[in-house]
């Protein structure tokens, strides 16, 4: 039987000491030392030595690539002694084996010549096929190992030889341990963004129109979205994404006399009446989102007259057959202004004689992030509301809260408040259904959801000027409170009234657009896999919003993004933080932040709530030496206030004993307010101003003007006012 001697080298301090490595500091050498050993029966006795090169030290060997180091294991036999090596083993992660002899990370399936491998457990072992002989004074090469792991600790690795003994003895000794630390980073970057409610179209019609523009979207008659009258407007057919067409815009029919004949046995044919239709503009090839100018001008005429027609058709059709047709109201009478749908034509300007151009305001370029919410002072409701969304609240009318008139609001309670969930009922009026129409009926309603009442569901433009509710309990459908509220906004409706358990959270108007307690803002999660390997197990998580997604796998290189919503209603910090393994390593959690802030609005002024019936007027326009200003209030064009004088921007006040202090004051002039509006002429140039409360008129405010209804003036600001008794 052959004897076996293994000499086990495990890096203890204890074993160091009791070994006794003599550590030997050379300039290029990372470290190296040897020790003695003895065998107890005194048959052979000898030396092991290792020594760690960097890979540019020319004592080096067998050097390595950059950065890779070079292990060197070496036993040395004493004069008198005898050792024949059979078997190396090493236990540590040193990576692979090549063919020179020696241990290399490389390539783990080449064994040292005439040797056989075999890894078990970490423990990787080399089998010579025909034992090594030391001759007695001789040393012995036993092997090399080049390695990118750093050296280990003194108690970190073990190797021993096998040799031709039966007895065993302990040594230790230095060996790669520490695989090269391997960058695991994800990379994370949130952004949170306000998602901007799209502007509603507003009433830019006054006097005649003249002239308007429009955008072909191909979108069809199920895209239409405007404030006429139903009865005033049509569509027919479906542009259906055609393009290019030709549009082609026509006025309304007028009779008109022609002759008929000539003369004839005396007797002449008399003229006879036909109907014939204005072509105001034909447009060829034109492509979804052009843009096209229609004038009255164009067809010889003053302005467009009351009703304009416009005919789509496929410009590639060999019979060019109607695809869409359309038609709406071009006189003042009904609402027209930028950003109203008619089937297919946005309308993207509208010129009238009195309101001069107004034109669509442009949205926020693309990809624009808008990281501030506009908090938007009261009134919250200007002109009249299309759309409101309840909230929720629970509870009965004791929690009634808001501005309205007493009559004209009302809450009444049938039953205790129980808990939710609730049915909701909306309709156009104080009367139950079926005697008013239905804007929504809603169940299961739970405290804090969300009931939204559209004016288009009952069939209408804009919600009535009355709104009622029904709270009934979702189980057996006992009706536990009613009640009404204005919602014309002759009275006030604000952002947070409460009229019992129901909340305004929510208001689109005309003049106002889109205000909310609460602001949508989308979230992104841009994460980031910049390793080699794909990164697997990866989540995302928000502080705020949780858990954002788990369980991913993003390739090497590539860059994954995620998204959440939330409604903010103030300043919010979100930090995320992204988790994920390379390579089974898990990596060091990396976070990012998105801040979202709240703009506060500027302190309020006295704000109207009735026709106005004074006001003092202080003027911001540009500098005007020996101005002629006459004041006309609708209520007496007749008895005009005249001012002659300088006019210094932010410093002219217009005021007048006689008009009790004010610009204009319509008690001195027998009238109890100045009507719906004002007009004001500098040297004879006109500006309207909006006097009846419709929109907002408020003190330390640009005076609001007539069209486009409640934009600021230029010139005016309001410095004081007074309301009609």
């Amino acid at each position: 039987m052959r004897s076996k001697l293994t000499i086990l080298a495990r890096l203890a301090c204890t074993a160091l000491m009791m070994i006794g490595w003599a550590s030997v500091a050379q300039a290029a050498i990372v470290d190296s030392g040897s020790a003695g050993f003895d065998e107890l029966n005194g048959f052979y006795s000898g030396t092991k030595s290792f020594t760690i090169y960097t890979n540019d030290d020319p004592a080096n060997p067998v050097p390595g690539g950059p950065g890779e180091l070079t292990y060197l294991y070496t036993i040395t036999n004493d004069a008198l002694s005898f050792i024949a090596i059979v078997g190396f083993n090493i236990d540590a992660p040193i990576g692979s084996v090549v063919s020179a002899g020696y241990v290399d990370d490389a390539d783990l399936s080449t064994p040292p010549p005439s040797a056989t491998i075999n890894n078990n457990d970490g423990v990787v072992r080399w089998d010579w096929l025909d034992p090594n002989l030391i001759d007695p004074g001789e040393t012995a090469d036993t092997l090399y190992i080049i390695s990118t792991y750093t050296p280990g600790t003194i108690n970190d690795t073990i190797y021993s030889i096998e040799g031709n003994f039966a007895l065993d003895l302990e040594s230790t000794c230095v060996g790669p341990l520490d695989p090269p630390v391997q960058a695991c980073l994800l990379d994370i970057a949130k952004e949170g963004c306000v998602v901007q409610p799209p502007s509603p179209p507003g009433d830019a019609c006054e006097g005649k129109v003249t002239c308007f523009e429009f955008q072909y979207t191909g979108l069809g008659c199920d895209a239409s979205s405007n404030l006429q009258d139903p009865k005033k407007t049509l569509c027919i057919g479906d542009a259906a994404l055609t393009s290019p067409v030709d549009i082609f815009v026509n006025g309304k029919k007028h009779r008109r006399h022609k002759k008929k004949g000539w003369w004839r046995n005396g007797k002449s044919k008399h003229k006879k009446k036909r109907k014939s239709r204005k072509t105001f503009a034909s447009f060829q090839d034109v492509l979804i989102g052009d843009v096209n100018e229609v004038c009255a001008s164009h067809g010889g005429k003053k302005n467009l007259g009351s009703t304009t027609k416009i005919k789509i058709k496929d410009a590639n059709g060999g019979y060019k057959q109607v695809l869409e047709l359309d038609k709406f109201h071009t006189s003042c009478s009904q609402p027209l202004g930028p950003g109203m749908q008619f089937g297919s034509i946005l309308i993207t300007s509208v010129t009238s004689t009195k309101g001069g151009t107004v034109v669509l305001e442009e949205d926020p370029p693309e990809g624009m992030c808008v990281t501030e919410i506009d908090q938007t002072e009261p009134p919250h409701c200007i002109g009249k509301v299309t759309s409101l969304t309840l909230r929720y609240e629970g509870g009965d009318c004791s929690g009634t809260m808001n501005s309205q008139g007493a009559t004209k609001q009302g809450c009444s309670d049938f039953s205790a408040a129980g808990t939710y969930p609730v049915r909701v009922i909306v309709s156009d009026g104080a009367a139950a259904p079926p005697s008013t129409s239905v804007y929504t009926d809603v169940s299961p309603i739970s405290i804090g959801d969300l009931v939204t009442i559209d004016a288009s569901a009952a069939g209408h433009i804009d919600l009535k000027s009355v709104t009622g509710w029904w709270i009934k309990d979702f189980g057996d459908n006992t009706l536990r409170s009613d009640g009404f509220f204005h919602s014309s906004c002759s009275q006030p409706l604000n952002l947070g009234d409460q009229f019992g358990p129901l909340q305004v959270y929510s208001i689109t108007s005309t003049g106002g657009g889109t205000v909310s307690l609460e602001h949508e803002v989308e979230y992104t999660y841009t994460v980031t896999n910049p390793n080699a390997t794909d990164a697997t197990n990866v989540s995302v998580d928000d502080d705020k919003l949780g858990n954002i997604t788990s369980g991913q796998t993003i390739a090497a290189g590539a860059t994954t993004v995620y998204t959440a919503s939330a409604l903010i209603s103030m300043e919010t910090t979100n930090i995320a933080t992204v988790n994920g393994d390379v390579n089974g390593q898990m990596c060091q959690p990396t976070t990012s932040s998105a801040t979202i802030t709240v703009v506060e609005p500027p302190p309020t002024g006295t704000i109207c709530t009735s026709k106005i019936a004074a006001m003092r007027l202080l003027y911001t326009g540009p500098d005007i030496l020996g101005a002629h200003v006459v004041i006309k209030p609708k209520t007496f064009p007749l008895d005009p206030v005249i001012y002659d004088l300088d006019l210094i921007g932010g410093t002219t006040e217009l005021s007048m004993p006689v008009e009790n202090g004010f610009s204009v004051d319509a008690t001195q002039h027998g009238v109890t307010d100045l009507g719906s509006k004002v007009k004001i002429y500098i040297n004879g140039v006109r500006e309207g101003i909006h006097t009846s409360c419709s929109v907002p008129f408020e003190t330390g405010k640009a005076a609001p003007l007539n069209m486009p209804k409640g934009a600021p003036s230029p010139n005016w600001m309001v410095v004081d006012f007074t309301q009609k008794n």
